[in-house]
């Protein structure tokens, strides 16, 4: 049958799943000690992200139930541009669950949007129980695409409030915030890129390699390590400058703790004049200088 309702009570509403399911399964035994026997397969399924733009589609899985554990003999998934994921693994449920499954993966592309379009590949082992569960391996960039908007989304800004005049022994109102996750998806995960990261916007071409690892958790991924520049231009003022050095510094949140330092130059028959472009992404210092040094006025 369909298997919608069941994927409902476990994946968030920006995702989406559809496929079909064939199960025919025996549980024996005792709920702390299950005794399983039987096989199922799911087929004809369909992964969509509308957050990364992910799409995979020809989904199609077979187990094979025995005893107290569950045995993926093999998963496999594929994206409309000839990527792949392939994989298998199992399920155990001596005194508690736990599970594991190794995927390869062969050009599958994670994020396809107007603003970021990226294909990897390589391998990742995912593990875990009731409580957590981790994902980790080595993914490849086999291309990365990243184009900067124009017109970038209005900042918003936090207000503090102070309650005056409350009534004794009420109450203020209550904060929102984002609940946190009971059941953590940690990450360990070590990126290369290869000289393959594109970064584009407005008047900027760069080309970008270097090794990130991405830890944290899903809901909270963090990165670390250095993209240094390979290649690029910046056009300012109607000139073209060469961007000849160039590094984009992680060290954690990607939000708070990304730092740039870029310098682009351009020789203008006496002088050599420099563009100094550093600090967060979000609100960077431009400086400017010369050789000969001249008045930056």
């Amino acid at each position: 049958g369909d298997v919608i309702p069941l994927l409902q009570l476990f994946v968030s509403d920006i995702n989406t799943f559809s496929g079909k399911t064939d199960l025919g399964l025996e549980i024996n035994g005792t709920l702390a000690q299950p005794v399983l026997s039987g096989r199922g397969r799911l087929y004809d399924g369909t992964f969509e992200s509308v957050e990364t733009g992910a799409l995979f589609t020809n989904i199609a899985a077979s187990f094979i139930a025995s005893g107290s554990e569950i045995v993926m003999e093999n998963f496999n998934a594929s994206d409309k541009f000839g990527g792949a994921i392939t994989g298998s693994g199992k399920c155990t449920f001596d005194n508690e669950l736990a599970y594991q499954a190794e995927m390869k993966i062969n050009k599958a592309r994670f994020f396809h949007s107007d603003f970021a379009d990226a294909v990897f590949s390589g391998a990742v082992q995912l593990s875990g129980t009731a409580q957590e569960a981790l994902l980790k391996g080595k993914l490849e960039a086999d291309r990365v695409s990243v184009v900067i908007p124009e017109d970038l989304p209005e900042a918003t800004y936090s207000v503090d409030v102070a309650f005056i005049n409350r009534p004794i022994g009420e109450r203020p109102p209550q904060q929102l915030s984002k609940p946190k996750s009971e059941w953590p998806f940690k990450l360990a995960i070590e990126l290369t890129s290869g000289k393959k990261i594109s970064i584009k916007g407005g008047d900027l071409i760069s080309t970008w390699s270097g090794n990130l690892q991405l830890l944290g958790t899903a809901a909270a991924p963090e990165l670390f390590g250095e993209l240094k520049i390979h290649k690029g231009t910046y056009t300012f003022n109607g000139k073209e400058f060469a961007i000849n050095q160039g590094t984009i510094s992680f060290a954690g949140d990607p939000e708070k703790k990304t730092n740039l330092y870029v310098i682009a130059s351009i020789d203008l028959d006496k002088i050599i004049a420099e563009i100094i472009v550093r600090g967060s992404p979000k609100n960077p210092t431009i400086s400017f200088r010369s050789n000969p040094p001249l008045s930056q006025r």
